[in-house]
């Protein structure tokens, strides 16, 4: 009787430290349980965000994606309580305050971050994926600007006397105007709206009167890189005189100058020069120095002059192609001629006194880039079914002649438009100035021969390549 009453009590004590480590431990076993379910919706979530990254990946890779779906929750096709769901947006890399950017204008050229946050329950993960849309010609010329306005300037638009503008203009800052008629035959978008009333005198010189821009203006402005050609083929320094060059390459281990001479390209063959120097480009006592052929490619590691009615002539619809580590002037009726010219130029371009290119033209399409900055004086003439002259610095436009099928294109600085020069349109990211009589007409077809409407085209981002990098989660 005594054994079973100490069983009885010794069960008992038994139950009673079970009941108590099971007390002590129901809280870490709780815990757990709460944790292991957190840990494991911060997993989802991560995957849903990456899910997320990966489709606007995709839509980026597709001709003709579909943005329909951002800047809101998408909850997974599986998830019958609809706790799981991801949230993606897009916006410009150089935008601090990550504003979803404009989606038509989505994949023009520029520099974007994918930001996509995934949720699950109480958890969220963000994921962010830097995105290069650049175009294929090695250049970045793009923006909504071209699509909008005849003239665009970041900083501020000053127009004086009595210039003529069809089309509208914009401006991330001022456009003051100063006139007592209409100058400008559009609108004015800019985000500071100028005090009119009965008494100001240059009331009616817009007119469509000013309005504050509906969605942001972009303009993405790089210049192509300078491409790697080597010397080689046959010195230049065993040719003299005027000559017939059999096709290939041919390089000048320094300066070279031709003066009254010409080289010239059997007719079918291409030819590449390479100069380790200057290129100087001048007439002799009786002929001017000419350097023809079928589609010429001139590299120089110096500085290019071409004068006193020198040309660069691309024959048979052929090419030019100028490349130069230095500046390039052309002056004193000096002309570069070809059914597509390409320069780029690491320092400054000066065209002036009745040099050209592609003059005569109706057809040729024309790509001009600058590090550096732009001058065109004197009676510069541009030619051709469309042109593009595009610089990281400024422009300066100075001439009475025609270039109404050119679109100019410049970065930081004070760009300057002025005597009674003929173009298509201006587009800066620094400040313009609009003087004297210049002549600015909106051209469509233009816009749209040099790719800059998006819809490709022959120059100023024909095409995008999309580079993905900097994969982040947060």
């Amino acid at each position: 009787m005594n054994q079973r009453g100490s069983a009885t009590i010794l069960g008992i004590g038994i139950m009673v430290i079970l009941l108590i480590l099971i007390a002590g431990l129901m809280p870490m076993l709780i815990n757990d349980v709460k944790f292991g379910r957190i840990n494991r919706d911060a997993i989802e979530a991560q995957y849903a965000a990456e899910a997320g990254a990966k489709r606007a990946i995709a839509e980026f890779n597709r001709n003709n994606p579909d943005w329909g779906w951002l800047n809101s929750n998408r909850t997974f096709v599986d998830d019958v309580d609809f706790t799981k769901n991801y949230n993606v947006i897009i916006y410009l890399a150089s935008d601090a305050s990550h504003t979803p950017i404009d989606l038509p204008n989505l994949m023009a050229a520029n520099h974007y971050v994918i930001q996509s946050k995934g949720t699950v329950g109480k958890a969220s993960r963000t994921v962010l994926v830097s995105v290069d849309v650049s175009s294929d010609n090695g250049g970045n010329i793009s923006g909504n600007v071209f699509s909008k306005y005849t003239t665009y300037s970041r900083e501020k638009m000053q127009i004086d006397n009595n210039p003529a503008i069809t089309g509208d203009v914009g401006s991330g800052s001022t456009i003051t105007v100063n006139s007592s008629s209409e100058l400008i035959h559009g609108t004015a978008y800019t985000p500071i709206i100028p005090v009119m009333d009965q008494y100001t005198w240059n009331r009616n010189a817009v007119a469509g009167g000013y309005r504050v821009p509906t969605s942001p203006d972009t303009l993405a402005i790089s210049i192509p890189a300078l491409p790697s050609i080597t010397a080689s083929g046959t010195n230049l320094s065993t040719i003299t005189g005027s000559a017939t060059l059999a096709g290939g390459s041919y390089f000048s281990t320094g300066d070279y100058k031709l003066s009254g001479t010409s080289l010239t390209a059997t007719a079918g063959e291409a030819v590449t020069l390479h100069i380790n120097g200057n290129l100087n480009l001048t007439s002799g006592k009786k002929s001017a120095s000419n350097i023809i052929g079928d589609n010429i490619t001139i590299y120089v590691t110096g500085n290019i002059i071409m004068d006193n009615a020198s040309t660069i002539q691309a024959v048979n619809n052929g090419k030019v192609k100028i490349y130069t580590e230095g500046s390039l002037q052309l002056t004193n009726t000096a002309a570069i001629n070809g059914e597509k010219v390409t320069i780029v130029a690491q320092k400054d371009i000066n065209f002036n006194s009745d040099s050209s290119i592609n003059k005569t033209s109706t057809s040729a399409i024309t790509e001009i880039y600058s590090y550096g900055k732009v001058e065109l004086t004197n009676q510069f003439a541009m030619g051709g079914n469309a042109a593009l002259v595009a610089a990281t610095n400024r422009i300066e436009l100075n001439s009475k002649e025609s270039s109404d099928n050119t679109v100019f294109v410049s970065g930081s600085g004070a760009s300057q438009i002025t005597n009674q020069v003929k173009l298509a349109g201006f587009y800066t990211n620094g400040s313009l100035n609009i003087n004297s009589q210049p002549t600015i007409t909106y051209k469509a077809a233009v816009i749209k021969a040099l790719g800059l409407d998006g819809s490709g085209g022959t120059g100023g981002g024909a095409t995008s390549t999309i580079t993905f990098g900097n994969w982040k989660s947060l």
